[in-house]
C-alpha cells in the first residue's frame, strides 16, 4: 500500500487534468480522500459549488484512455444522520487488470461555482 499526500492546491473554475501516474503491477485499487475543512475547501463553500472528479485508466502507457468512474462533491456542510458532520469525502476506484504492466491513471477535476481548495491523500494498493 502506498499513501501519497495531496498538497493544498486551489483549483480554478473549469477543468484541470491531474496525472498521469504509473500504476504498480500488483495494485488493484485507488482511494482518494479529500479534506473538506481546509480554508476555501468544500465545507466553506455554498452548495452551488461542485467538484466533479473523473478517473481514467490506460493499459498501454498512456496511448489510449478508458473511463473508470466519477464522483461529484458539493460545497456546504454535509451531515450524516449517524456520524454527524462529514469532513472528508472519498472516492474508490478498482484498477482493472492487475498483473499488467504499462497501466497508468489520471483524473480530470471540474470545478463549477467558485475555485475550490483541495488537500488530502491518495492510497494505492
Amino acid at each position: 500500500m502506498t499513501t501519497i499526500p495531496i498538497p493544498l492546491l486551489t483549483f480554478p473554475v473549469g477543468t484541470t487534468q491531474v496525472g498521469p501516474a504509473d500504476v504498480g503491477v500488483s495494485d488493484s485499487q485507488v482511494i482518494v480522500y479529500i479534506d473538506r475543512t481546509v480554508l476555501g475547501g468544500l465545507n466553506s463553500l455554498g452548495e452551488t459549488t461542485t467538484l466533479h472528479v473523473v478517473y481514467e485508466m490506460s493499459f498501454d502507457s498512456g496511448a489510449n484512455w478508458q473511463f473508470e468512474g466519477d464522483a461529484t462533491f458539493a460545497g456546504g456542510i454535509r451531515i450524516d444522520p449517524d456520524l454527524g458532520q462529514l469532513n472528508t469525502d472519498y472516492f474508490e476506484v478498482g484498477l482493472e487488470r492487475p498483473g499488467t504492466s504499462g497501466r497508468q491513471v489520471r483524473a480530470q477535476l471540474t470545478v463549477a461555482g467558485v475555485p475550490v481548495a483541495i488537500a488530502g491523500s491518495m492510497v494505492v494498493s
